[in-house]
């Protein structure tokens, strides 16, 4: 299986890795691949409708790899990355050509 560096992806710098990193082994469909992420959050239940579009202000490369922003109780917002979107993606289709 691989194992694929979330942030990194994301254009957010290489994941440091450390007591709270962990793999978070993913399925979207009949693909499975583990996602190398810094820390684990609570695991929470958010109502589909709550989802919002991408803020414009968000790179195009990476608001097409989510479903959308949640708000958060208090008002943090939170993206939502969906799954389909990653694994379909150009980026991880060229990424497995390489490897």
């Amino acid at each position: 299986m691989a194992v694929l560096d979330l942030a990194a992806f994301l254009g957010l710098g290489s994941t440091a890795i450390g007591a709270d990193t962990r793999i978070v082994i993913a399925r979207a469909g009949e693909r499975t691949a583990g996602l190398l992420v810094d820390r684990l959050a609570e695991v929470r239940s958010i109502d589909l409708g709550a989802i919002e579009p991408s803020p414009p202000t968000l790179a195009p490369e990476l608001a097409a790899l989510l479903a959308g922003i949640v708000t958060l109780p208090g008002g943090a917002p939170l993206a939502v990355l969906d799954l389909a979107k990653l694994f379909d993606s150009d980026r991880l289709r060229e990424l497995s050509r390489r490897t």
